[in-house]
């Protein structure tokens, strides 16, 4: 349970020991509010975030898919929510907010389509978006969760600007988008375009 409350308070105010309960009471002065589906792993924390008003199940673009198990369970998920009944298996919370949630800087500017993967636990944990910015484009962001997880993040972007300046033909790989010393942002890999769940 205490990592269900830091990954909210992190999720709401970019730390996780800020307190994030004002979030989910409404008040006379609350300007906006916000619906979330939430799917949570088997203790409880949350596994994947996003708006009620996704209309493509984007949160599946971090579900791998190597057995007939996971083909199935994808499959299921799908079509759960293709028909309408992601609420079935997942979670409606509403948060409600004076200033934007510290989330809304990881997605593009008035970006309606995103949803958040809560990544593996642990000190390399990362914080993982997919949105689509106002063209179209399909981004992954990692945000820096775990105490070690800046340290892969720029090891990565090192990677992304090594292989920028070389002539490299034989394979395909990200373009940087957007970075910080704490967060990366990628496209999608153009073979992905093809691919929609």
């Amino acid at each position: 349970m205490k990592s269900k409350v830091a990954f909210w308070n992190f999720l709401l105010n970019g730390k996780k020991n800020n307190h994030s309960g004002e979030w989910f009471s409404e008040d006379s002065s609350t300007k906006d509010s916000l619906s979330l589906r939430v799917i949570n792993n088997r203790d409880g924390s949350p596994r994947w975030v996003f708006p009620t008003s996704l209309t493509k199940p984007d949160f599946l673009k971090f579900y791998s898919v190597v057995s007939w198990r996971s083909q199935i369970i994808h499959s299921i998920f799908s079509v759960l929510f293709r028909l309408g009944l992601i609420g079935l298996i997942s979670k409606k919370v509403k948060i409600y907010y004076h200033k934007q949630p510290h989330f809304f800087e990881w997605v593009p500017e008035n970006c309606k389509e995103y949803a958040f993967f809560s990544g593996t636990v642990g000190p390399n944990q990362k914080i993982l978006t997919f949105s689509r910015d106002s063209e179209g484009n399909k981004l992954f962001s990692k945000i820096a969760y775990g105490k070690s997880s800046n340290k892969l993040i720029n090891n990565e972007l090192a990677a992304l600007y090594f292989l920028s300046k070389q002539n490299v033909k034989t394979f395909d790989f990200p373009t940087v988008v957007n970075h910080s010393n704490a967060s990366l942002t990628i496209s999608e890999l153009k073979l992905g375009e093809n691919i929609e769940h």
